[in-house]
């Protein structure tokens, strides 16, 4: 008896479950963004990140805090199939905000991202 072949639509099935578990998520950052990291001050930042399930969708962009209220929905753009990136404005030092980005049925966000800029420490010998 020959080794049965496993057909295309368990493999749909597989994916399903998996999806169902949350072991597949269609939007995400980058791996280098995170909850608390420094970002440049006084120039425009981008920030990126993968939308695999579902690329091309349209996202929205969000930055949370009352200094930036003007500044609170920003346009996300798709680069290419399955990456977008989005434009943070210019803000001075010391700002703290969240960053939040929802697609069409997911919502991931960067909590305390502060605002600052790089100090350069020399050392004399």
């Amino acid at each position: 008896m020959g080794k049965k072949e496993e057909t295309p639509l368990m493999e749909v099935h597989i994916f399903l479950i998996l999806l169902s578990v949350g072991c597949l998520t269609s939007l995400r950052f980058h791996s280098y963004y995170g909850d608390g990291m420094v970002l440049q001050r006084d120039v425009p930042v981008n920030v990126w990140g993968y939308d695999e399930l579902l690329p091309g969708a349209s996202l929205e962009c969000q930055m949370l805090d009352g200094q930036i209220s003007s500044h609170s929905s920003l346009e996300t753009k798709a680069v290419r199939d399955g990456v977008w990136s989005v434009e943070l404005p210019a803000m001075p030092a010391g700002s703290v905000c969240d960053v939040e980005v929802s697609g069409t049925e997911e919502v991931i966000s960067l909590s305390g991202v502060l605002f600052g800029g790089c100090l350069a420490v020399f050392w004399t010998v």
